[in-house]
């Protein structure tokens, strides 16, 4: 589903969604977005640049701003650690 909605937007040339929305279409996380945007990126090498360049935007925004959701595995995981650690140092000061 999420190949077909990606290539549907690009055959469309459709510009104006927000990746927030499209990330609702697909259903995805946007870490599980951005593996699959880096396939579907790598697909044509011949890519024109300023498709490319757009491309590397997009990728840009999720890597930076939304793959920090909350709610990712990721976020959790670096939480745990953290926590983790403060517990560990906590007991050691002990």
């Amino acid at each position: 589903m999420a190949y077909a909605s990606i290539i549907y937007l690009y055959s469309k040339n459709i510009n104006d969604l927000s990746v927030q929305d499209l990330l609702q279409m697909v259903n995805l996380s946007a870490y599980d977005f951005w593996q699959l945007f880096q396939t579907f990126t790598t697909l044509d090498p011949n890519l024109p640049r300023q498709l490319r360049e757009h491309f590397l935007d997009i990728e840009r925004q999720l890597v930076l701003h939304l793959a920090w959701d909350k709610r990712t595995d990721m976020v959790k995981t670096l939480e745990q650690i953290i926590e983790n650690n403060k517990i560990l140092e906590a007991s050691e000061a002990r």
